[in-house]
């Protein structure tokens, strides 16, 4: 590809628009990783007592009845008996779902203006502006815009201070069509390198948030991780997961 046909990929952001100023930071340079993970606890799950002669009885119902919560107990109580005949390993359950969270890296470099940038942002050469908005998400939120309007629909009566600087504000992450809505859990900022008045031009920042789950961009999420399953998933195989 030529550099004439070569495009600028579209840029991620971090965001969060509901707050007095919005914070809406469009990374200079995309973060190069992502790493998502989610933790899920499963306990010890007791063996049934007497599990052979459920067994054994759950077989005699299903064949007599024929009865398809009968069957399925029979299959249930087959596998859990061959299972503990098998190995006295503990058998499992679930227990909990854990946070899902997203950890990722970028860089910010003040001596370079990219392609439409405001000349705002780089008009000293250093990332001043920037930090502060990056930190924004880590303290608390100046004005809690949908607390206000909701007090103001409602005609509630509360204190005027209920609206200013409460809890840090949630940050947006927007990555191609992934948007995740959640709390910063950590935020480390590596200053590199300085001008001659000591101020930072260019910085490392890693950023660790846990997602939001009572939020819009979670539920839209959710029916697109279940449409694209139902779509993606490889029928073709079937017969090779069972033969």
């Amino acid at each position: 590809m030529t550099f004439s046909a070569y495009q600028h990929p579209q840029r991620g952001y971090i965001a969060n628009i509901l707050t007095i100023p919005p914070l809406i930071y469009p990374f200079q340079y995309n973060p190069k990783q992502l790493t998502d993970s989610k933790n899920l606890q499963w306990g010890v799950k007791p063996p049934t007592p007497n599990i052979g002669d459920v067994a054994l009885a759950n077989l005699l119902v299903g064949a007599s009845t024929g009865s398809a919560e009968a069957i399925g107990g029979t299959i249930t109580s087959g596998i859990e008996f061959l299972g503990t005949m098998f190995s006295q390993a503990d058998m499992h359950q679930f227990t909990k779902e854990g946070d899902r969270t997203l950890s990722f890296k970028f860089e910010v470099d003040g001596r370079e203006q990219r392609p439409g940038e405001p000349a705002r942002r780089r008009e000293d050469g250093t990332i001043r502006g920037d930090l502060a908005i990056i930190r924004s998400f880590t303290y608390p939120k100046m004005l809690d815009v949908v607390a206000l309007l909701t007090a103001l629909s409602t005609n509630e009566k509360e204190p005027f201070s209920t609206f200013f600087f409460n809890s840090p504000p949630t940050m947006t992450l927007i990555m191609g069509d992934m948007i995740v809505e959640g709390f910063v859990t950590n935020l480390r900022i590596t200053e590199q390198q300085f001008n001659q008045d000591l101020n930072p031009v260019r910085a490392e920042i890693e950023v660790t948030m846990i997602e939001k789950i009572d939020s819009l961009w979670f539920i839209l999420d959710s029916a697109k991780r279940i449409g694209r399953t139902f779509y993606y998933t490889a029928y073709e195989d079937v017969g090779k997961m069972l033969f």
